[in-house]
């Protein structure tokens, strides 16, 4: 019985030390957390990967289609281009590619992509976004500079949720990131509300940021619904208002004509202010031509480069 007093003692006598030795421990732990700089904190959040919108308009055949078409047949151009109007619908893939075809020998660095906002969400005319884009190549990265720069003069707005589900972006990023693996992306999709002088704005604002590194590209599609023949009619006057650079015209046409005239006028507004009115008409059909089939409910195409 005299023993346990003892045994007792001697088992305080080898915790006590392990326990003031933890509690040390843990206090200086603590105190080292607390004392530790903002900086690698925010180097943390830098090596954090960016969110992405996820592939949403792909379509693997119609792409390597159209990469083959393009291949066999674009002609690499003698001159810097400066911006081009393509279609957004992937039935022409092939138009699209060889825009893209045509622009990887100049290895721009950054793509301004103008396209509607086909639902009209948002509570803002000109919407952008943040995100990279994923696409089978890789992920198309944003120009921060750029976009921060059109949010700042309040000539944009980030929404990330309507970005995502925009064709007239999302299907563009997989040429872009095939035909131009290093080249940095600005969406920006415009509501059909937006007046001549909110899109001079834009244009204006935008034509000072464009070099041979940075080309600006709308992607839209034309006459909408009508069979072939009428198409072809509606798409003739817009021809015409385009090479004659008629904005008061083009905001009168409607979806017999093109899906969005802002784009349009933002583009050509942009050429005629840096000089760069010289364009080639590279192709144009609709989607009648495309299937064989007058009698069908069309969307017609144009693909035009500017220099």
């Amino acid at each position: 019985m005299k023993k346990k007093p003892l045994i007792l003692i001697l088992i305080i006598a080898f915790a006590l030390p392990l326990l003031v030795w933890e509690l040390f421990i843990t206090n200086l732990a603590k105190t080292t957390t607390q004392s530790l700089p903002d900086k690698p904190l925010g180097t943390v959040k830098k090596a954090m990967e960016r969110p992405s919108h996820p592939l949403v308009f792909w379509d693997e055949n119609g792409f390597y289609k159209g990469v083959s078409q393009a291949e066999k047949e674009t002609k690499k151009p003698n001159y810097k281009i400066a911006g081009g109007i393509i279609p957004h619908h992937l039935l022409p893939s092939f138009m699209i590619a060889d825009f893209f075809n045509r622009l990887s020998a100049q290895e721009p660095n950054t793509i301004i992509l103008l396209g509607p906002n086909h639902d009209e969400l948002g509570d803002f005319e000109v919407l952008t976004s943040l995100y990279g884009w994923q696409t089978p190549f890789g992920t198309v990265e944003p120009n921060d500079a750029i976009i921060n720069s059109l949010i700042n003069n309040n000539l944009a707005k980030v929404d990330e949720d309507v970005l995502a589900k925009e064709t007239s972006v999302s299907a563009i990023v997989p040429f872009i990131k095939f035909y131009l693996p290093k080249a940095k992306v600005v969406p920006l999709i415009l509501s059909a509300r937006m007046t001549q002088d909110e899109t001079r704005t834009l244009a204006n604002d935008l034509k000072n940021r464009l070099s041979n590194k940075t080309v600006i590209v709308a992607a839209v599609d034309f006459s909408h619904y009508l069979t072939s023949p009428l198409a072809k009619e509606k798409d003739e006057l817009t021809w015409q208002v385009m090479k004659n650079f008629d904005y008061r015209q083009l905001f009168t046409l409607n979806n017999d004509y093109l899906d969005n005239p802002p784009s349009i006028a933002t583009l050509l507004m942009a050429m005629q202010k840096r000089g760069t009115t010289n364009f080639d008409l590279l192709y144009h059909t609709n989607s009648g031509e495309l299937l064989k089939d007058s009698s069908i409910s069309t969307t017609s195409y144009f693909s035009i480069d500017f220099h």
